[in-house]
């Protein structure tokens, strides 16, 4: 589940601020695209200074990684957005399980990426454009020896005016669209049960190290 394009530097930064992509919001206000700017920007040299060059152990990765997705995502809205015409059927603890086990699952499977990020890594703002009333906002990756990579991320206000990140295309690659599908696939391999979901994601966070 969850695959990256090999490209170093875009993958790293996508490791670097998975959970700004994981856990989208709907949007309801409009963004201008200075703030939208700004708020990547932001992120971005959070999720830097908080992982690249930082010799931390993989529990101390898992709690910084949990801490950002509560300072930069939205949990609550995540499940519906991912699971689709799945989350219509499901039970009301079948979708509250599922929402906890993602965070999980998120924290489980990323942790050991944010190991290995080099701070040499420039993420660069290059621009943005407004899609109606969410707003594109174009980077650009850099890392010695590597090709840059082109990272933008789809950036909206919640009902509550909080700017948050929807979506994130690395390399042509949309983080969220490969995670939906992933899950999907499970889901139609048995016959759309939740259960079996769940217990496919409870597997892979206990495989992961400790």
């Amino acid at each position: 589940m969850i695959r990256l394009p090999r490209r170093k530097a875009a993958a790293l930064v996508a490791a670097a601020v998975l959970t700004l992509a994981l856990l989208p919001g709907r949007a309801a206000l409009a963004l201008e695209p200075e703030a939208a700017k700004s708020f990547v920007a932001g992120a971005v040299d959070d999720a830097m200074a908080t992982f690249a060059g930082k010799s931390l152990s993989r529990e101390d990765r898992g709690a910084r990684l949990r801490d950002t997705i509560t300072r930069y995502a939205d949990p609550g809205v995540t499940a519906a957005d991912v699971l689709g015409r799945h989350w219509d059927k499901a039970s009301a603890d079948e979708r509250q399980r599922f929402k906890a086990t993602l965070v999980d699952y998120v924290v489980a499977t990323w942790s050991g990426s944010l190991s290995d990020i080099d701070p040499a890594v420039r993420i660069t703002v290059s621009g943005a454009d407004a899609k109606g009333d969410r707003v594109v906002v174009h980077t650009v990756a850099t890392q010695p020896n590597e090709p840059p990579s082109n990272v933008d991320w789809l950036i909206a206000s919640d009902a509550t005016g909080r700017t948050i990140a929807i979506d994130v295309n690395v390399g042509g690659v949309s983080l969220t669209d490969t995670m939906k599908a992933d899950f999907t696939a499970v889901l139609r391999a048995n016959s759309g049960q939740m259960e079996a979901l769940l217990a496919a994601m409870a597997k892979k966070i206990a495989a992961q190290p400790k």
